[in-house]
């Protein structure tokens, strides 16, 4: 009977242990937002375009940092736009250009286009990336 007493109580510990979430954390500082505060909508990618994670993220004041926990790959693409009048959508002109300013990750950017994947790519290093989103609007260079 000992045996099933022991086999119990490590069963019970194995249970109520916390397990490692596999979880990695991406933090980002946002700058370049036309209006504080604001909504910031991020999309999270893997290298081949699918997506990890989308939701919107309050920013209070240029400088904030955005943090995003998931279970992404080790390379990832984020793509971001502010939602100043929080509608929840990308807002579009009458050319179909954005009219709401817009980031990428690894400070990817293409003159009047959306940069190819390959140059949003970043790599987490054991699980965490710090970096930057620099809002722009669609005809900055």
């Amino acid at each position: 009977m000992p045996m099933f007493k022991m086999l119990l109580v490590v069963m019970i510990v194995l249970m109520i242990a916390p397990k490692s979430s596999g979880q990695q954390a991406l933090r980002f500082q946002v700058t370049g937002l036309e209006n504080y505060p604001s909504s910031v909508a991020l999309e999270v990618l893997d290298a081949q375009g699918k997506s990890l994670y989308k939701g919107y993220h309050p920013v209070a004041k240029e400088g904030d940092t955005i943090s995003i926990q998931g279970a992404f790959t080790s390379k990832v693409a984020v793509q971001a736009y502010e939602d100043a009048n929080r509608n929840e959508r990308m807002d579009m002109g009458f050319f179909g250009q954005p009219v709401e300013r817009y980031a990428f990750s690894n400070a990817a950017w293409r003159f009047l286009s959306k940069p190819r994947l390959e140059d949003q790519l970043i790599a987490l290093s054991q699980g965490k990336y710090l970096g930057k989103l620099h809002f722009k609007e669609v005809s900055d260079r």
